[in-house]
This record gives structure tokens, C-alpha cells and sequence, in this order.
């Protein structure tokens, strides 16, 4: 997906300074092709984290609308924007050109307006339709060091709605419904980045390994461990409906297969069952990648594997903080 143009009518972020911020970053003319990047550079203060923030909002809304099942929440949605870009839909042989706009009327409430250009004139979208989920993007990776919350909020918001839909699911599971959907946007930060090195360094080409790894002049990846565990002390109890045998966190069967998955994969094991903690050991060698690459066949299968079962960390959150951090979320106050 390549941005062309974000308008920000109005948002209830950074005090209404980003209102009315129209900018255009691209024409629709372009198709380098490849790698395209676009760099905001700026001091302090200058507003380009509440961009971002304001930016994975704008996706966050409209995914939601269009695909809920992979979108749980909405952290704005009072949010009004207009957007320009250009994404190849699944199986197309040529990119789209799409717009979305939300734009409040009167007293009502603003609901998103998906447009396609086509013929020399842009094409309402139905909002439900399949093909109007694939004019969205499949993913929006959000990246920290630890340092921008703001940048994080909404992601963040994302990752709670599915630990609580995994929660809500896991009770009552079936084959039908054993695979919860991921999430369209998600958090890489200084907590969940060894995820994306450890599932790049087993899967990737050997030229993409290369390089990552040459800039830190190291060989490759030695060894790593992954360590699982459902019933910590601040990690909710087993609900008296439940029919697992889980005394902690209750898990889909896709994710209990996930943990299987990684047992059958690791050079040694250890379980404790009073803490249903599992902890992997791996040491990495040709035979390792090949168990690895048995189970997932590509590094972003594998990433989202692990990034499931790390999502899972928000129910160890007090359920009073996750509710205040939905609160303050809605009512724009990021203390």
C-alpha cells in the first residue's frame, strides 16, 4: 500500500492542532515499485507521533466497520478524516486507487464512505462486501523502542480486544470457531521485537538473514527460549463453565496447538503444571529451521504465532486498569 494524501478534518488529539491538516504525499501517478518509504522528520514536540497515532486510528475505524471480526475495537470514533492511497487487492493484476472519508453531517454520527476510482470517477464500495475488505490493508504494523505511548494507544487497543475475545471464545470453542482471526493492526515494540528477529533468522531467505544480521557482524541465530505460562498469579482463573482442564488462561485449539507445535519443535522441554508453564529451549541448527518450517511456512506465519500467544499478556492486566485504559482512550486522556 502506498499513501497519497491524509486529511485529518478533526480529531480529539494533540488539542485540536492536527485539525484540518491536509497532506498530500504522493500522486497516484507513481508506482515505483518495491520499497517506497516516507519519512517525517522533526523536533520534539512537532506533532509527528500524534500523526501516526491519528494516522492508525483512520485504519483502526474503518477496519472495524468493514471487518470486525479481525478489527474488535474502535479507540475514535469521533474521528473524521478523508484518505488517499493505492493497494493491489488479492489476486488483482493491477493497483486500486482508494479513498475513504468520514465526515461528520449535522447532528449524525459520521460513518466511514469507501470509494474505488474506476472509469474516471470514484465508486461507492459496499462496506460488508469481501472485495471491499481486500481495498484495505491486511496489515498496519505499528513499530516503538519503548519510549512513544501515543504512537501505541491504538494498537495497543487492538491487541486487548482480541486477549478478550480469546477469553470469551476458548469457554465455549468448536472446530468451527477454533480460529480467531488476527488482527489487522499490530504493536511491534521493545517487548515483542525478538519475535520478529527469531521468526525471520529460522524462515527467511538466506540472503534476507543476511541481512539482518550482518550490521551486527554476528553469524546467526544460536539459540533462544519461549517461555509460556497461563496461570500466573495476576492472570484470571478458570471460569466454573469452563470444560478445560486449564486452571489459568483458557486457550482456543488453534492456540493450544500452537504450543504443541512449538513442543514438537524444541530440542528440550520442561513443564510445570502448577503454573501450566511451559518452557522451550532451542538450539538452532539446520534440522531446527526444518521442524520450524513443518509447522509454518513463512516467517509471518510463524510471527503471528507467537504475537497471539504474547497478546495474551493484556489478561494479566487487572481488569480495573483495562477498563480505565479503555475509558481514558475514549475520552482522549493518555496519562
Amino acid at each position: 500500500m502506498r499513501l497519497l494524501r491524509v486529511h485529518i478534518i478533526k480529531a480529539d488529539t494533540c488539542g485540536g492542532l492536527l485539525d484540518d491538516l491536509n497532506l498530500q504525499l504522493r500522486s497516484g501517478a507513481e508506482n515505483k515499485g518495491g520499497f517506497d518509504p516516507l519519512c517525517l522528520i522533526g523536533p520534539n514536540g512537532a506533532g509527528k507521533s500524534q500523526f501516526l497515532q491519528v494516522l492508525a486510528e483512520i485504519f483502526q475505524s474503518t477496519l472495524h466497520l468493514v471487518v470486525p471480526s479481525e478489527e474488535r475495537l474502535e479507540g475514535n470514533p469521533n474521528l473524521e478524516f478523508e484518505i488517499e492511497y493505492m493497494i493491489r487487492a488479492e489476486g488483482a493484476k493491477s493497483d486500486s486507487h482508494v479513498r475513504v472519508t468520514r465526515r461528520a453531517e449535522a447532528k449524525k454520527r459520521a460513518v466511514p464512505l469507501i470509494e474505488q476510482f474506476q472509469d474516471g470517477k470514484w465508486k461507492p464500495c459496499a462496506l460488508r462486501d469481501k472485495h471491499t475488505g481486500s481495498l484495505l490493508p491486511r496489515k498496519v504494523v505499528g513499530y516503538t523502542s519503548g519510549g512513544n505511548e501515543t504512537l501505541s494507544l491504538p494498537l495497543l487497543l487492538s491487541r486487548s480486544g482480541y486477549a478478550d475475545e480469546v477469553s470469551r471464545q476458548a469457554i465455549h470453542a468448536t472446530k468451527k470457531s477454533s480460529i480467531l482471526p488476527d488482527t489487522r493492526l499490530m504493536l511491534i515494540d521493545y517487548g515483542t521485537h525478538l519475535e520478529v528477529l527469531v521468526a525471520n533468522l529460522l524462515l527467511a531467505t538466506r540472503e534476507q538473514c543476511a541481512g539482518l544480521i550482518s550490521h551486527a557482524r554476528l553469524k546467526g541465530l544460536h539459540s533462544f527460549r519461549g517461555i509460556v505460562q497461563l496461570a500466573h498469579s495476576a492472570a484470571p482463573k478458570a471460569p466454573s463453565q469452563s470444560k478445560s482442564d486449564r486452571k489459568g488462561i483458557q486457550l482456543t485449539p488453534e492456540l493450544e496447538q500452537v504450543i504443541d507445535q512449538l513442543q514438537k519443535c524444541a530440542t528440550c522441554w520442561d513443564y510445570d503444571p502448577k503454573h501450566e508453564c511451559y518452557i522451550f529451549d532451542f538450539f538452532v541448527d539446520s534440522q531446527t529451521a526444518k521442524a520450524f518450517r513443518s509447522f509454518w511456512s513463512a516467517p509471518l506465519d510463524l510471527y503471528s504465532a507467537l504475537h497471539k500467544l504474547a497478546m495474551l499478556n493484556d489478561l494479566a492486566i487487572p481488569k480495573q486498569t483495562r477498563m480505565r485504559f479503555k475509558k481514558e482512550t475514549k475520552d482522549r486522556r493518555f496519562a
